[in-house]
């Protein structure tokens, strides 16, 4: 076993504890629309209906684990998130080390540079998505092993079929969600090493493509036999049959999720950065006859990485437009300063090209950390804001049941149609996952209530009678309604 240096753990407590600073709002405490849910279901029905059931092995046995030892949701909420910065930091350095595999740090200089370059991969736009959830911890463990398992891959040491495919098995079922990655870093690491070796990068590739189906393959029977078990089934990973409609409709919506990013980074700016990094590749290439393989090794990386976020879309687009299920887009623009970084000598040169590319890498780095600070107050704002909603809906309900003695117990939530903006505080910028309105949520309403205001409702399903009674009489404004003993509510969010 490779000995750890000094020098990586001095630089892996550093990023700790930037990364610890930068999500500290959500350390000290906070709600994701999931984290109402769990707390709606409890940790026992949610690890084995949810986590189990779509193969999500780890997060199951975690979320059991969490249920025997009954930890409370806000302090569970909070070990994981940081579990997932120290994972994903461990990911970090593991990450930096294999760049320097393939072309060693020279300085000081150049040490700081792979380190950036490295944070921003492994902590890009669409990760931020990620730490969001309670299953945070998890998916940073798929993101280290599918990492650690490329990079065996490529390398074919002894019994390096075996150890990539284990680890990527383990990978997938931690979190399927990210699998994409394991083909992107084959690619990169592949292209790296064997420079204009195009056979064998075709051969790492179809490697890849056997170990990721199998993995895939083994999680459909773990959650096969999981679901004859708890007598669930699997909803995650859609049909095969899918496969023509979803690639039509993922090209389709292409172009907007390459500018919107997920609504999780600032729109068009990953487009910028993408189309500048390019062009530093390209003038370089101009300026240097020789490695004029290197715009298209740059576009192969590129196109493949955008591909490999869509492999989960192909039988399924549940949760589309998610930054966790999109983070090989994320990790872009750090797998192009990768390239940058092993396969030219701009960083090594005293040139003003030099200082132009250190400027693009410095600019978005910022870009990258404001936008994940913006984005997580603003989370928090949320949370104050249901807790506003909440105390209004509590205190309408007491005055109900004080003029009619009907106590309310049960709860119908009304599904509203083309109404997505509703589902978002007005005074919210941000309209991705992090921000939503857990009141107007149809999986954390319930959580939510029960939670702010120590209020536990039971669903029960309207008939249509019921709800074309409820939109002749309710008040538009509020949204929400008392009915004999049942909360109606207009659900935005489902």
């Amino acid at each position: 076993m490779r000995k750890i240096k000094k020098e990586d753990i001095i630089i892996f407590l550093i990023m700790v504890v930037i990364t610890c600073i930068v999500f500290a709002p959500l350390i000290e405490g906070h709600y994701a629309t999931d984290t109402y849910n769990i707390y709606d279901k409890g940790y026992y029905t949610y690890a084995t209906k949810n986590s189990l059931n779509d193969g999500r092995i780890f997060m199951g046995i975690l979320g059991l684990i969490v249920s025997a030892l009954k930890i409370p949701i806000e302090v569970y909420s909070t070990l994981t998130l940081l579990g997932a910065i120290i994972i994903s930091n461990i990911a970090v350095i593991i990450l930096k080390n294999i760049i320097e595999k393939y072309k060693p740090a020279k300085n000081t200089l150049a040490k700081i540079i792979i380190s950036i370059i490295s944070y921003i991969t492994i902590f890009n736009f669409m990760y931020l998505d990620n730490m969001y959830f309670v299953e945070n911890i998890i998916m940073a463990i798929s993101v280290l092993l599918f990492i650690k398992s490329a990079d065996i891959l490529v390398e074919k040491n002894n019994k390096y079929l075996l150890k990539s495919g284990v680890l990527t098995i383990l990978g997938v079922l931690a979190y399927q969600g990210t699998i994409g990655l394991f083909f992107t870093y084959v690619v990169l690491f592949s292209i790296l090493k064997n420079d204009k070796n195009i056979k064998q990068i075709i051969v790492d590739i179809l490697q890849s493509g056997i170990i990721g189906i199998i993995s895939i393959c083994v999680d459909l029977i773990a959650v096969k036999i999981i679901g004859q078990i708890i007598g669930t089934k699997q909803t995650r990973y859609g049909k095969l049959s899918n496969i023509f409609t979803n690639i039509i409709f993922i090209f389709s919506q292409l172009i907007n999720t390459l500018i919107d990013t997920c609504d999780i980074f600032p729109k068009g700016v990953f487009i910028i950065y993408t189309i500048l990094l390019g062009t530093i590749i390209l003038i370089y290439s101009i300026k240097n006859k020789k490695e004029n393989a290197l715009i298209y090794e740059f576009l192969a990386i590129a196109i493949i990485t955008i591909a490999s976020a869509y492999i989960i879309n192909l039988t399924t687009l549940t949760s589309f437009n998610t930054g966790r299920l999109k983070n090989p887009i994320g990790a872009l623009i750090g797998i192009i300063f990768i390239f940058i970084y092993v396969k030219t000598d701009i960083f090594e040169r005293k040139t003003i090209f030099k200082n132009i590319t250190l400027i693009v890498l410095m600019t978005f780095t910022l870009v990258n950390v404001a936008n994940y600070v913006s984005i997580i107050l603003q989370h928090k704002r949320v949370n104050q804001l249901e807790k506003e909603e909440s105390s209004k809906i509590e205190t309408y309900i007491e005055n109900y049941e004080k003029e009619t003695n009907i106590k309310i117990n049960k709860i119908a939530k009304i599904r509203v149609r083309n109404s997505f903006q509703k589902g978002y505080f007005e005074e919210i910028k941000n309209k991705s996952d992090y921000c939503k309105n857990a009141i107007r949520t149809d999986w954390g309403i319930i959580g939510a209530l029960e939670i702010l205001e120590n209020r536990k409702l039971e669903e029960i399903k309207p008939t249509n009678k019921e709800i074309e009674n409820y939109f002749k009489n309710y008040d538009s404004e509020i949204g929400y309604e008392c009915i004999g003993d049942t909360l109606f509510i207009n659900i935005y969010n489902y």
